[in-house]
């Protein structure tokens, strides 16, 4: 009698311990998706290859499960369609739940084995649904990282790094929460907000961007108001070393940016690093004041246990050997780089307002501010294009800052090799036309 009951266990057991096994083998497998409209409510796991199109439909819910990577072919779009018909994107008028954890993120990447800046066109969310999440996920090496148009969804102890033109692009009434994400490393802006945006950000880490914010038209972003009503933001922002501005307000609104570090508390230093009416009384003030008071702090707080674990990093950081920086000052590196490095070099001097010297091209023109270089797109690339900016000029013929082609450029953000240009010499509209690696 007690054998007949051993017998039904050990083979309960050992089927559980084949479905284990099966269940592994088919997470494991990688699944092609060759564009596709999700209608309803869909789950992704495992590793996905995107090879055109993915459209989350208004009806549609898309749940991505933790430690799935979605690899985006590099400079493809089967189906021609989209923003972009010459790369793949996500876009979201749906519901998009992506939330991986501290120890098992989720991974949006390109498939090149060395992938380059604007591999990929980026996460577009234009949902008018309430709900779309995204949370301990790595955005990388698209055109635009997460582009938010019209919509509110909050995206959470993220990275968001080694974009062509900006990590994220908030517009048209878009009121997202972003909270303790690092934003770094990105071609042109860490942040853009433009035509009406009004996002929340709190405990984020923006550095090594060209510009760390730029705010265009009436957006309004709130980076920290300690003022108790709707409006209430405890900021703990640590915005620093940004190649040309920490923060540029292109907008004629006064921006609150209380209670963050800058990576110095002396008041002349910040001003140095934020472009505003001081500069242009055109544009509206930013209200820096209080300023957070040790920096360190902030970094170890913003972070929290965002490093705490080994991330899935893409293929490039893999044995991939990082090619020689071309720009005159790198904005990124081939490698991750840990929250302290970013903060590590807090000289004032290096800012562009405050030091002329460029150490790699020292015949080159310091960089200067520039106006909305975000953007229309051109509809077709020019070949070995060093500077993509199809420019409006107001003030003479110039060349913009903006990360340029460069054939042999590296995984990360390389510029082209011709000097970068004098600020004062150019401005640019919200209507600048940017032109594609």
């Amino acid at each position: 009698m007690k054998n007949s009951y051993m017998y039904p266990k050990f083979l309960i057991q050992a089927i559980l311990i084949l479905s284990l096994l099966l269940s592994y083998t088919l997470f494991a497998q990688t699944r092609t998706i060759d564009g596709q409209t999700i209608n309803q409510t869909v789950s992704w796991s495992g590793e996905i290859r995107i090879t055109a199109d993915v459209v989350v439909a208004p009806s549609g819910i898309l749940i991505i499960e933790q430690g799935t990577k979605i690899v985006f072919e590099a400079h493809t779009d089967n189906k021609k369609s989209g923003e972009d018909p010459t790369r793949c994107e996500l876009i979201v008028k749906g519901v998009l739940l992506a939330k991986g954890t501290a120890n098992n993120k989720i991974v949006f990447t390109s498939s090149a084995q060395s992938p380059r800046m604007g591999d990929w066109y980026g996460i577009q969310i234009a949902s008018s649904r309430q709900g779309s999440e995204i949370e301990y996920a790595i955005v990388e090496y698209a055109y635009d990282g997460i582009t938010i148009k019209k919509s509110n969804p909050q995206i959470t102890n993220s990275q968001i790094r080694y974009n062509y033109n900006s990590g994220l692009t908030i517009e048209i009434k878009a009121n997202p929460k972003l909270i303790a994400n690092v934003i770094s490393e990105n071609g042109y802006a860490g942040i853009v907000c433009r035509l009406n945006a009004n996002p929340f950000l709190s405990e984020n880490m923006i550095a090594l961007n060209q510009i760390g914010i730029i705010v265009f038209g009436k957006s309004r972003p709130n980076l920290g108001s300690l003022e108790k009503g709707a409006d209430y933001n405890i900021g703990q922002n640590t915005i620093i070393n940004n190649v040309e501005y920490d923060f540029h307000n292109h907008s004629s609104e006064p921006i609150m940016a209380e209670n963050n570090s800058w990576g110095t508390t002396t008041t002349n230093e910040i001003n140095n690093q934020i472009y505003d009416s001081i500069d242009e009384s055109k544009y509206g003030i930013v209200d820096f004041q209080p300023v957070l008071g040790s920096q360190r702090n902030a970094v170890n707080r913003i972070l929290g246990n965002l490093y705490a674990s080994s991330e899935p990093a893409a293929s490039s950081s893999s044995g991939s050997t990082t090619q020689a920086q071309t720009q005159s000052e790198p904005i990124a590196q081939n490698t991750d780089t840990s929250p302290q490095e970013m903060a590590a070099n807090t000289d004032p001097a290096t800012n562009r307002r405050t030091n002329n010297t460029n150490t790699t091209n020292p015949t080159s023109p310091p960089l200067k501010p520039v106006e909305d270089q975000s953007p229309a797109l051109a509809s077709t690339t020019p070949a070995n294009q060093q500077n993509p900016s199809s420019e409006e000029e107001s003030a003479g013929n110039k060349t913009a800052s903006q990360p340029a082609e460069n054939g042999n450029a590296s995984a990360t953000p390389a510029g082209g090799d011709t000097p970068l240009p004098a600020s004062n010499d150019k401005k640019i509209t919200e209507n600048t036309v940017v032109s594609k690696p």
